[in-house]
């Protein structure tokens, strides 16, 4: 069945993320975009890699009181920074927005924190058959 998001930001909470596996072009930034501006949600995102940690931690402690979503991406990349989030989302003791929505995106990692994985709901996109349909989605 096709990936519903809207049904899975309802499944999730403010404490439980939503981890998007990423297959090739399959990327659903553009659905969560969308998304959040229908439930009139602004999106913080930022890309890891290449020192991002600090801006990240920014940006999730900023929509934890705004209630923004935080979408935190190309999470493969930094898997010293997911254990760091896992723990983060464990020991969290602040008032949090109920809006407030975590969103990763990472491509499949043998070393991604399993106990942030048993903690969120995983979702996955497949992409469109065929090239234009590919091209077009990605």
């Amino acid at each position: 069945r096709p990936l519903d998001l809207a049904v899975t930001v309802d499944e999730a909470n403010e404490r439980v993320p939503i981890i998007a596996l990423l297959s090739m072009g399959s990327d659903p930034t553009n659905l969560i975009c969308d998304l959040a501006k229908k439930r009139k949600r602004q999106v913080l995102m930022i890309s890891l890699g290449q020192g991002q940690e600090p801006a990240a931690r920014k940006l999730l402690s900023t929509a934890i009181a705004s209630g923004d979503w935080v979408v935190l991406q190309n999470c493969h990349l930094g898997i010293g920074f997911m254990i760091e989030v896992e723990q983060w989302l464990i020991k969290l003791e602040a008032e949090i927005v109920d809006s407030f929505r975590l969103w990763i995106t990472a491509e499949p990692h043998p070393k991604f924190p399993i106990g942030l994985l048993q903690m969120s709901i995983k979702v996955t996109n497949e992409a469109p058959a065929g090239i234009k349909a590919g091209l077009k989605g990605s």
